[in-house]
């Protein structure tokens, strides 16, 4: 069975349209892994506290709902592909600043900048992208594909990563990831571009978006999308760190084995979800998110082996759930305009994050970083995978 997705892998590569998308989100995603799952754990064990790292995630996701309007403009102007090539030297210049980060806080301040500006520039492009490339009928097939060729590509990654902040440096860590980015940004290079209509942005449009009744529901997937994200980036990874006795090597370990072992169940599960109604697909993962969630709370209190237990069966589920949740979102993009779809999951998204995270602030200062409070933001994810299983197919 292998064997026979590897031949459909390498097919795909070949003839897909989709091709040079798979392969630049592949790389970048590889250096993503090297570094960026790394960020807030690195911030962390710099001596930064653990308010300051949540203040950090804050502001990337302030920084790119404000900034959203002004990149619209650059995409509207430049096009899809050359906006994707211009957010490259943007993330090189943001994983730059992780190198000084302790050294100044305006360099803190500038690093978590030039990530929201990355990510304004990059996610809308890229979502519209895939968006225009995809095929509706098998778009479960095409983001299973994107998401095996990143997991395979990037299983690696953390490993690597974890090995070089643990022995060798971050700096040159930097420079393999310099390497490999360039590497991914040639076949884009010979893309072939959208033909973009208007897709200039006010803040406005925010109000727009939240207020049109067609949207009520997504929205409310993607601010419980936003949630879980904060805590899977922000909060879990330094819990995880710190169980693992400080050790990026260790944590790097972990992340690569679940990754390695999450590719046998998308290799099955991507055409089995173009098959079988989505809306099912969703909402049962949805409950196995949620009971992932309980099982952290396990780990919290049991430590040892349960961590690779749970977090090879918490990324299974996130794989499948995954597929099928941005499947459905891609189809239903094609069913409205476009980016106005994919704006609304930006505001879902990051609005969720600055709001919890400033509630989460809040709680730190009285409360403090206690065990209490780890819990509760364990059963604040227990609850917003549920409602990320409330997204429909629109048709």
């Amino acid at each position: 069975m292998l064997h026979h997705e590897h031949e459909t892998l390498t097919h795909k590569l070949l003839h897909d349209k989709m091709s040079k998308l798979y392969i630049f989100q592949a790389l970048l995603t590889f250096v993503k892994s090297l570094i960026g799952i790394f960020a807030p754990v690195y911030i962390y064990s710099l001596g930064y506290s653990f308010s300051y790292v949540i203040f950090f995630i804050i502001a990337i996701s302030f920084s790119y709902l404000v900034l959203i309007p002004h990149t619209s403009k650059i995409i509207n102007k430049i096009g899809f592909k050359y906006s994707l090539l211009l957010s490259v030297p943007v993330y090189l210049f943001h994983i730059a600043t992780l190198n000084y980060i302790d050294t100044s806080l305006i360099i803190f301040h500038i690093s978590w900048l030039s990530y929201g500006l990355h990510m304004a520039i990059f996610w809308p492009a890229m979502h519209s992208e895939i968006i225009a490339n995809s095929n509706k009928k098998h778009s479960a097939s095409q983001i299973g594909t994107l998401q095996i060729i990143i997991t395979i590509v990037s299983a690696l990654a953390p490993l690597i990563g974890g090995y070089y902040l643990e022995f060798v440096s971050l700096t040159s860590l930097l420079i393999l990831s310099l390497i490999i980015i360039i590497i991914g940004s040639i076949p884009l290079l010979f893309a072939e571009d959208l033909k973009i209509k208007n897709h200039k942005y006010k803040y406005s449009d925010y109000i727009r978006l939240y207020k049109t009744p067609r949207f009520k529901t997504p929205f409310k997937a993607f601010f419980a999308e936003g949630i879980e994200g904060f805590l899977n980036m922000g909060f879990w990874p330094i819990l995880l760190y710190t169980l693992l006795s400080n050790n990026f090597l260790s944590l790097g370990s972990l992340f690569s084995f679940v990754s390695i072992v999450s590719v046998f169940l998308m290799v099955y599960f991507k055409k089995y979800i173009d098959n079988h109604p989505k809306r099912s697909i969703l909402t049962k993962t949805s409950k196995l998110k949620s009971f992932g969630w309980i099982l952290r709370i396990l780990v919290l209190t049991f430590s040892g082996i349960l961590i690779y237990i749970v977090e090879t069966i918490t990324k299974l589920t996130n794989s499948v759930f995954g597929i099928t949740f941005m499947s459905i979102f891609y189809n239903n993009a094609k069913n409205v305009n476009p980016m106005d779809y994919v704006i609304l999951r930006e505001l879902g998204i990051h609005s969720a994050k600055v709001i919890m995270g400033t509630i989460l602030l809040i709680v730190l200062y009285f409360f403090g970083d206690s065990k209490q409070v780890f819990s509760v933001l364990l059963a604040i994810g227990i609850v917003s995978a549920i409602y990320l299983g409330k997204l429909r197919e629109e048709l």
